[in-house]
């Protein structure tokens, strides 16, 4: 299970050099808010993308179920950021099809794989528009760049994480998480 971590930084390196890992608590478990089930600490679990940095893990006993904290600026169940899959979806929207587009962005793979790749990225955001526009408002939210302006951010997919942290459990892999009845680690 993951749940939100509220870092302050927007980078793997700014992370690891803050040592948030070290400084992660997790103070009531999302499963048994009411507590009595045994959380504890349980070490952390290595991503490697896009440099080698630690998440924070914790261990329910009662529900024999390992808790991560996945920062803010990360992709959840896609190696990366968010900032990284926001930059491949509005390179995407340059190319005149998804496959001079898969080609152009992933030229390190065959076309097969780099499609994969690439529709899997653009249908997460697309989703992820699609049902902050039924929470948030009408406007639209389509367009990625469109956000960044309405909303004054650099990239939106993070601040959208933040701003709908209530609704995370409804969103869709990569910015969705699980716990509606948490608030977020971190600060």
């Amino acid at each position: 299970m993951q749940i939100r971590y509220a870092v302050k930084v927007s980078s793997v390196h700014e992370y690891n050099k803050q040592k948030l890992c070290e400084k992660a608590e997790l103070k009531q478990c999302p499963i048994h808010p009411e507590g009595g089930c045994g959380i504890r600490r349980h070490g952390f679990y290595l991503r490697l993308i896009p440099i080698e940095f630690k998440i924070p893990c914790w261990y329910c006993r009662a529900a024999h179920t390992v808790i991560s904290l996945l920062p803010d600026f990360l992709a959840s169940r896609l190696p990366g950021t968010l900032n990284d899959v926001e930059e491949v979806v509005l390179e995407a929207k340059k190319h005149p099809t998804l496959v001079s587009a898969a080609e152009a962005i992933r030229p390190d793979i065959g076309l097969q794989g780099a499609l994969r790749w690439l529709h899997r990225r653009l249908k997460y955001v697309d989703n992820i528009l699609n049902v902050a526009a039924g929470i948030l408002s009408p406007v639209g939210f389509k367009d990625l760049r469109r956000l960044q302006e309405i909303f004054n951010v650099d990239f939106i997919l993070p601040h959208l994480r933040e701003k709908l942290n209530h609704h995370l459990y409804k969103m869709p892999h990569i910015l969705g998480l699980i716990s509606p009845q948490l608030e977020p680690v971190g600060g």
